[in-house]
């Protein structure tokens, strides 16, 4: 349905990352809210977080649909192939996430680490393979 050239894609992944990882780095220390007089009310749906997860995760999308149509012939149209494939990649992101969170705990909570020393290390090490990945 959508028309796109797979390299610009396989570019654009590890750019997604870069500008994800800088975000981070410039924010990391800094207090999660602003005090002020009167709250306004925070946009729900069209915060800038959801916004560019929104649209970095139809680059990334488009990514595994370039991958998986690689994978089984431009003329396939398999719907559980698609489907086993989309579970498979969302329980490895989710145990990934899951480790890393759990690693953050127990440095966070059990050794101690500064919350920001935590988001600087994860950011950086995220940014240095993304950087490795869009140099390749």
């Amino acid at each position: 349905m959508v028309q796109y050239s797979p390299q610009v894609i396989e570019v654009l992944i590890p750019v997604t990352i870069v500008l994800t990882c800088l975000l981070n780095l410039t924010r990391a220390g800094r207090p999660t809210a602003r005090p002020v007089l009167r709250p306004a009310p925070e946009p729900v749906v069209l915060a800038w977080p959801n916004l560019l997860a929104a649209v970095f995760g139809l680059i990334h999308g488009l990514g595994f649909s370039s991958y998986l149509r690689e994978l089984l012939g431009h003329q396939s149209r398999p719907v559980l192939e698609l489907l086993a494939f989309n579970v498979g990649v969302e329980l490895g992101q989710l145990l990934i996430v899951a480790l890393i969170l759990l690693l953050g705990a127990l440095l966070l909570r059990g050794l101690g680490v500064a919350r920001r020393d935590w988001l600087l290390v994860v950011s950086g090490a995220a940014l240095g393979i993304a950087l490795v990945l869009l140099v390749k």
